[in-house]
């Protein structure tokens, strides 16, 4: 979020759907809405989607997967949640 607001002009901030995955009120419809999306999305346009057990459809129309895996984590030490980090 402090790219946005440094460069303003220069980053465009969409959320889809009405909800996360896990309290959404209708998850297939946020689906469909967030596959018709990507399905016709400029070439040129860069989409940033992250978050866990992707659906296969979803990573079909990705141009790049990433996963990532937990080596040393501070949690594992009791360390919360730090801003800018986690959240």
């Amino acid at each position: 979020m402090e790219a946005i607001a440094h460069f303003p002009e220069n980053i465009d901030f969409h959320g889809l759907g009405r909800g996360f995955t896990w309290n959404s009120d209708d998850l297939d419809k946020d689906r469909e809405e967030a596959m018709r999306v990507l399905s016709n999305n400029p070439k040129d346009l860069h989409i940033v989607i992250t978050g866990r057990a992707a659906d296969p459809k979803l990573l079909e129309l990705a141009d790049l997967v990433t996963e990532m895996k937990a080596v040393k984590h501070p949690y594992k030490q009791g360390v919360k949640a730090q801003k800018g980090i986690e959240f």
